[in-house]
């Protein structure tokens, strides 16, 4: 590292034999870029993030030539459009608008901001890396206090740990060799602000290895005492900043001893996506999607975990659902080829500390997207600014229409197919456009879903979540009916409280109020059974939003839930769950899962005479 210049993390290109200064306005349109994408803000319905990189790239486009030289989208990019492409077939033509912006979204980060990093790189490498250490020094000190979450940064815990891992490596490869004598104090600082703002185990194991990984390439074993002290005070300040349970915690997917995390759940439920969806249910739709899925998951979170914290659902169990098992494929080889990617400037001591950052940066991004959805609002610039920084000069300009076929003709492969089986949702209870069910039947001889449920039509919504009945005549029938009215309860505890509905049919509803928080509420109900045989549990509901969508139930020994994706209005809900009863009184418990849940009545339903359960 002796012959490094100190005030340099890469190189700069050189005119007939001498350096050329790069141009200032060039590194403010990458700092403008980098910090615009930190922010929530939006400019009426479009992320003031989104007009900046396009804006940007055009300046650079328009007033940049002479200091410009024009890479080509690498094959990977093209693949990784054309795989995300493969969410479209899960949609329907009502819904194709939303997941046309979120392929935009992808493009944003897989096409322009890869496209403007990469020119910027050519010309000025060491002070836009400089810039990510600033920008990251900043965030660092404003973690503590919370000021990531005010206007007009606006971020969510997740986003901001994210940042932080991705943007380490910058941070760390700056001042070792532009200011060594401060590494020590800095990678310490670094320790203690992680460990005091981040509420996630699984971005402290990714901080934790970056920073290790960073120092170790940077100077061998010689820093390898500085990376443990930044862990050690991590470590101390991850458990001294939290009263309640430590971040730490949300590495095990049990949270007591009865019940699983809701977050674990909800991934055990994105694994059954490629048996439902084998390619994607809908790019743009993981919400609605995933909580279909969870119906085939027989768990129930415990009732005190309201809600999934913000953005913290993994990325990869996100692209798995919204577009299927190659597009999470195509995602981990595109992290893993820029990670490992060699490049001439690793033999170079001035650009080697640069070529280290961006490339652990990279690894900071993959180790991220397991706990964090990275490819949305808030770092989906910086993954493909990150990714723009670790990419090879191209010196092979006459072979650009090699380089293009594979991924351009894929795209189009991808279109046309999609395109030609348009969806239609002929099969609305499991969302699965025709594509999907041809995919499906290759290795499913029979659909997934349960089919003595049949959808009413008139309750099916833009999210594609229908409402849910028994499609026997026999259910019609009162006689194989038991009605109760929510406030004929035998006794309630907790969060529940009895609130005036004029549209209810007792003009009283049974309800978690929103200001509830993680009160746990419990109803408990007498149904008299009239006939023996096999019922279904039913509910008039409503509720908001998708964080405030289910109901848990307890028939005897036995439980389930009722969710769906149709909010602010009244509907009528049937498990999927059925039940042996006998002739006599059953005793059923209402268990709040979230919040601002109203239920008006429940009845058991009778499937018919001699009906067996579903498994």
């Amino acid at each position: 590292m002796s012959s490094a210049n100190p005030n340099s993390t890469g190189n700069a290109p050189a005119t007939n034999g001498a350096p050329e200064a790069p141009p200032i306005w060039l590194t403010g349109i990458g700092a403008l870029v980098l910090l615009t994408a930190c922010s929530q803000t939006r400019l009426g319905p479009v992320p003031i993030a989104t007009v900046v990189v396009f804006l940007c790239l055009l300046v650079v486009l328009a007033f940049g030539r002479r200091h410009l030289s024009a890479p080509l989208l690498p094959w990977t990019h093209g693949i990784m459009l054309a795989a995300l492409c493969l969410g479209l077939a899960g949609l329907s033509r009502a819904e194709l608008g939303g997941g046309l912006r979120e392929l935009l979204q992808a493009t944003e980060a897989f096409v322009v901001a890869w496209y403007l990093f990469t020119i910027l790189r050519r010309s000025q490498f060491s002070e836009i890396c400089r810039v990510i250490a600033w920008i990251v020094l900043f965030l660092l000190v404003a973690g503590p206090g919370g000021w990531y979450r005010l206007a007009p940064l606006q971020l969510s815990d997740a986003k901001y740990a994210a940042l932080i891992v991705i943007g380490t490596p910058f941070l760390l490869a700056h001042f070792s060799v532009a200011r060594p004598r401060s590494i020590v104090p800095v990678a310490l600082l670094a320790g203690g602000m992680v460990g005091i703002a981040f509420v996630d185990g699984g971005m402290l194991v990714a901080w934790t290895l970056v920073t290790v990984i960073t120092l170790v390439r940077l100077s061998g074993l010689r820093r390898l005492p500085v990376a443990v002290g930044a862990v050690a005070l991590m470590l101390a300040a991850s458990v001294w900043a939290m009263p309640k349970p430590t971040a730490w915690h949300t590495l095990s997917p049990a949270y007591d001893g009865e019940h699983t995390r809701r977050l674990y759940i909800e991934y055990e439920a994105a694994l059954q996506a490629p048996r439902d969806y084998p390619l994607g249910g809908g790019l743009g739709r993981y919400i609605s999607r995933i909580n279909y899925l969870r119906l085939q998951v027989p768990k129930l979170p415990h009732p005190a975990e309201n809600k999934i914290r913000t953005d913290s659902n993994s990325q990869f169990a996100v692209t798995l659902v919204e577009s299927g098992w190659p597009a999470v494929i195509v995602l981990v080889v595109l992290l893993l080829l820029a990670t490992f990617r060699r490049s001439k400037e690793a033999s170079d001591s001035v650009a080697l500390p640069g070529h280290v950052a961006a490339t652990t940066a990279v690894l900071g991004v993959l180790l991220a997207a397991c706990f964090c959805t990275v490819l949305s609002r808030g770092t989906d610039v910086w993954v493909g600014a990150v990714l723009g920084l670790t990419a090879v000069p191209a010196d092979d300009r006459g072979r650009w229409a090699r380089r293009l076929i594979l991924p351009v003709g894929m795209f189009v492969v991808m279109l046309v197919a999609i395109g030609s089986v348009a969806p239609d949702h002929a099969d609305p209870l499991a969302h699965i456009s025709p594509l999907n069910r041809a995919v499906q039947q290759l290795w499913h001889e029979e659909f997934t879903y349960d089919k003595a449920l049949v959808a009413r039509a008139d309750y099916i919504t833009e999210y594609g979540l229908p409402v849910f009945e028994s499609a026997t005549a026999q259910a019609a029938n009162e006689e194989f009916m038991v009605h109760v009215e929510a406030e004929d309860y035998d006794l309630i505890s907790g969060g529940f409280r009895l609130i005036k509905a004029n549209d209810a049919s007792g003009d009283r509803v049974l309800a978690i109020p929103s200001d509830a928080g993680k009160a746990i509420g419990r109803a408990l109900y007498r149904f008299q059974v009239p006939q023996e045989g096999t019922y279904r549990f039913v509910a008039r509901v409503m509720w908001q939003d998708g964080c405030s969508n289910s109901v848990a139930f307890d028939i005897g020994d036995t439980r389930g839930f009722v969710s769906s994706e149709l909010f602010g209005v009244w509907h009528e809900l049937t498990s999927r769950q059925t039940y042996e009863l006998p002739v006599g009184p059953v005793e059923v418990t209402i268990q709040n899962i979230e919040d601002d849940v109203q239920i008006d009545y429940m009845r058991l339903i009778r499937t018919g005479p001699g009906a067996t359960a579903s498994p």
